[in-house]
């Protein structure tokens, strides 16, 4: 589903989300505190509610660290996904080398062919579109 939000220019690589140092100094437990990660969050909420600026960290889904989605994210997820069209698709799906492979092996047959793919990907980027649309009236999901 990222590569079709990303397809809509949803997605920002660069900028890095909430950074929690792991402590270095063996006394002391490496993993970030609960207030740490509490305060790197707080930070990343407050820069993604600038109104201008509805754009989903990528990072946050590069790891199951049990990042937060933020309502406004959420939302501007559902929006990207339902705005997705089968040009769209087709391009994250030919992008993919291993799914193109999937798709054209004649011993796999499910997808049976791209067409179907497509359409495939487009029910399954409906139905979480309206997951993230509810998601976003409940103070967003987390990345696990």
């Amino acid at each position: 589903m990222l590569g079709l939000i990303e397809e809509q220019g949803k997605v920002d690589w660069d900028e890095e989300g909430p950074v929690v140092p792991a402590s270095t100094d063996p006394e002391e437990d490496p993993f970030p505190s609960a207030q740490q990660r509490w305060q790197a969050e707080n930070e990343s909420r407050l820069r993604a509610m600038e109104p201008d600026r509805v754009r989903l960290t990528g990072v946050k889904f590069s790891s199951n660290d049990h990042w937060l989605v933020l309502p406004s994210e959420a939302r501007a997820m559902a929006d990207a996904l339902r705005a997705t069209t089968r040009d769209q698709a087709r391009a994250v799906l030919e992008a993919d080398p291993v799914e193109t492979r999937a798709i054209t092996d004649a011993s796999v047959d499910d997808p049976p062919d791209l067409e179907t793919a497509i359409s495939n990907i487009l029910t399954k980027a409906r139905r979480f579109a309206d997951y993230c649309e509810r998601a976003s009236e409940y103070g967003g999901f987390r990345v696990d």
